[in-house]
């Protein structure tokens, strides 16, 4: 299948929501020996690449179907990043004299696709020591210098037509082709399965955090609703970071700063949106997991109740019993009255 062909397949599938998906590959060197690098989609990592096997190890079951199905050719790019890096780490130590200390050299290379409007654009850039340092233009395979030390690196880089044909090839089939590829790899493996998602509470009066755990990608949406309206006051949100866990997937959670007293008169839900999916859960007693019994929250409320009517019995008692008293003063049988006589 040719690449616009995909293309206008996958633009042709649904999609309740307009999203933005990105592909980068990102990569740091360090010295003549250390050579990482990472690929990412949607900002999670998807494999990392082996400098010795000089592949791109996949870090979740579904990216082993399209490694066996076809060869990374991410993995080209890579190796000739690494190759490009080895040859040229000296002419960039002479560019960048530096008396003390290991140099860093960074960089980063992907392409952005709108499932929706088909917008697609790609990037390819370097750092090195942590400053801007050489910027591809990938419609015309073309380095730029972003500072003037660079100049003779870029010089000597355009003129590698070996690597400019790799780079030519990768951003006018590859990259998005990938990018498009992964997208559909995890629809169809994750596409019936929905994350899993709990109300967790520490004690009775503390918030409810609406936890979520199992997803594959940062395109997840995870709010509270009260009453059927979207809860956006930020006073009464927390929403925390997207975690990993040890199989590959993600969890987050979204924090509701509401009492018990207040979210038992209303309905509020944790509603979570992800792949085509919805899955809502109403804030209720009996689906709050805690480290705390039901009986807890049983004897919270009934306490909630009587303390305030123990007190009103107390006060009411105090009443009466003043006015007992001073009926009794008047007949001069008052307690202090009797000590005096």
């Amino acid at each position: 299948m040719s690449i616009m062909k995909f293309i206008i397949f996958f633009f042709n599938l649904p999609f309740v929501y307009s999203e933005l998906h990105t592909f980068v590959v990102t990569y740091t060197a360090m010295g003549n020996q250390t050579f990482f690098a990472a690929a990412t989609l949607d900002g999670q990592q998807i494999g990392h690449y082996d400098k010795n096997t000089k592949t791109l190890v996949p870090k979740q079951d579904w990216n082993e179907q399209i490694k066996s199905k076809t060869p990374w050719k991410v993995d080209t790019l890579i190796e000739t990043v690494q190759r490009t890096y080895n040859n040229n780490m000296h002419d960039l130590i002479e560019q960048f004299p530096q008396s003390n200390g290991a140099h860093t050299y960074q960089g980063r290379h992907g392409c952005s696709w709108e499932d929706k409007t088909n917008y697609h654009d790609e990037f390819h850039d370097y750092a090195y020591d942590g400053d801007d340092f050489i910027t591809l233009d990938v419609k015309k395979i073309k380095y730029r210098a972003s500072v003037s030390k660079a100049k003779y690196i870029v010089k000597k880089w355009n003129n590698d037509r070996e690597q400019n044909k790799t780079l030519k090839e990768y951003y006018k089939l590859g990259c998005i082709y990938w990018l498009i590829e992964f997208l559909v790899f995890t629809k169809n493996a994750f596409g019936g399965t929905a994350p899993k998602m709990f109300l967790l509470q520490k004690s009775p009066n503390s918030d409810v955090k609406c936890h979520v755990t199992g997803f594959y990608s940062n395109n997840i949406v995870i709010l509270w609703m009260k009453n059927g309206q979207e809860v956006s006051n930020s006073a009464l949100l927390k929403s925390g970071e997207i975690l990993p866990n040890e199989d590959g997937t993600f969890q987050r959670t979204v924090t509701l700063r509401v009492s018990l007293q207040y979210w038992r008169k209303e309905q509020y839900t944790c509603v979570v949106r992800y792949m085509e999916k919805t899955i809502r859960r109403n804030l209720t007693e009996e689906e709050i997991k805690s480290n705390y019994s039901e009986m807890s929250i049983t004897a919270y409320s009934s306490t909630s109740i009587l303390v305030p009517i123990i007190v009103v019995v107390l006060v009411v008692s105090l009443i009466l019993w003043w006015m007992s008293c001073h009926q009794n003063c008047r007949l001069g049988q008052c307690f202090h009255l009797e000590n005096a006589n």
